[in-house]
């Protein structure tokens, strides 16, 4: 069985909570690393792991107050991937988690949800899009 993958946030990396068995993927923070590849790489393996015996539900929160544009390209392949477990027995959903007046995260779940071609829930406190 797959174990949940769970990261603390740093300055410049995000915290990481994955947990199988609830079917939950949150990435919370600031992602602003350098090196993305080495972040996110882990991220995505998890994931194919993971779509061998995805839950029903599969429910990805994003909750990042700001990334860089390295970190963007990593969280699309993360992201990408993530839509990949959707299928007729397989639900995912992505929630974009934004500030309320955070016009750039507002228009960049947007701009995610064209490139993913997939649903993406924009959320501000409590209140969806």
């Amino acid at each position: 069985m797959l174990n949940s993958l769970v990261i603390g946030q740093t300055l410049k990396t995000p915290s990481v909570r994955f947990d199988p068995e609830e079917g939950s993927l949150i990435i919370k923070g600031r992602s602003i690393s350098e090196d993305s590849f080495k972040f996110y790489n882990p991220l995505i393996e998890w994931v194919d792991e993971y779509k061998k015996t995805p839950n029903d539900v599969t429910k990805v929160s994003i909750q990042l107050e700001y990334f860089n544009s390295s970190s963007a390209k990593r969280l699309y392949s993360f992201l990408k991937r993530v839509t990949m477990l959707s299928d007729a027995s397989h639900k995912v959903e992505i929630l974009w988690h934004f500030d309320k007046d955070d016009e750039d995260m507002i228009n960049t779940g947007k701009d995610f949800e064209t490139l993913l071609s997939f649903p993406v829930k924009l959320v501000s406190n409590n209140c969806e899009l």
